[in-house]
């Protein structure tokens, strides 16, 4: 819950923390990026890595970024 919550205090914004000359590079994406993220209550490694995709949907509206709850979609998350 904690990345999903930052992510609505920053506005959708992206952080100014980004790695030097990163932000750059996304804003010269030329093709949509899709990425799918499936999470698991129970998985201590989705907490920060929906923190860390998050932002860089935020940087670009070329990346757009779908986070899904494998326990609901269990089939296509085990695939």
């Amino acid at each position: 819950l904690d990345p999903f919550l930052v992510a609505l205090a920053t506005g959708g914004n992206p952080p100014d923390n980004f790695a030097s000359g990163t932000l750059k590079l996304i804003q010269q994406l030329t093709h949509p990026v899709d990425m799918v993220l499936y999470i698991a209550a129970q998985c201590p490694h989705c907490p920060r890595t929906v923190g860390r995709l998050l932002p860089l949907a935020a940087a670009s509206s070329k990346i757009r970024l779908t986070i899904v709850d494998a326990a609901l979609f269990e089939k296509p998350a085990v695939q």
